[in-house]
């Protein structure tokens, strides 16, 4: 059996901690959902103050404690999850999945903490599966985010280099070349895809001013 102890409680509260932290970097609600970044910041007070108090009340004030901030947390942390999804924000529909499985753990752990349900391997460790669940799903979706994020990024540079009113011939350090721009094409007479795969030594410089 899982007892109630206040070992729990405080683990209990950390993970919400973890999450509303997370959730505030994952979905940057700092700029893009202010209302609700202003609620996870007080959610994360609220969860640092209950933190000693989980510790000290006697054991049906902590089940209560964690029982009223479970609910308020979760309904904060989906919200946050259904709006990103709205706005189309990147990796908004892991997200609000990991934020489900949250759910169904916190749930089953204060139905257990209200003798409402049984007591078992499963239940009782409810929550914790669903922190694990939650954690798995949104290790991927930071993967994805991460590959977008660069693609965007490989994006923007490419549209700086072919803007740009310079020549840019990029290499490897063996003097392949891998970039070479419109105004590059302008000055030395090839183009781009005849250029990328070639030697700057065998396009560029001629061989009698070659070492």
């Amino acid at each position: 059996a899982w007892p109630t102890t206040s070992l729990i409680n405080v683990s209990v509260l950390g993970i919400w901690i973890c999450a509303l932290l997370f959730g505030r970097q994952f979905l940057s609600t700092a700029r893009e959902l202010p209302k609700i970044d202003l609620l996870m910041r007080a959610a994360v007070a609220i969860c640092l103050l209950a933190l000693p108090l989980a510790v000290v009340f006697v054991s049906p004030v902590r089940v209560a404690l964690v029982a009223l901030i479970n609910p308020l947390v979760l309904i904060l942390l989906v919200s946050a999850g259904v709006l990103a999804v709205r706005k189309e924000m990147p990796g908004a529909s892991a997200y609000l999945a990991a934020g489900l499985a949250l759910v169904i753990g916190a749930m089953m752990r204060n139905l257990i903490d209200l003798d409402l349900m049984p007591l078992n391997e499963l239940t009782s460790n409810g929550l914790f599966v669903g922190f694990a669940s939650s954690a798995l799903i949104l290790s991927l979706a930071i993967s994805e985010k991460i590959r977008q994020q660069q693609l965007e990024s490989e994006a923007r540079n490419r549209a700086i280099v072919s803007s740009s009113i310079n020549g840019i011939v990029s290499l490897y350090p063996d003097g392949e070349i891998i970039e070479f721009n419109p105004r590059a094409e302008a000055i030395f007479g090839y183009s781009r895809s005849y250029a990328l795969g070639k030697s700057i030594w065998d396009l560029l410089i001629p061989e009698s001013d070659r070492a």
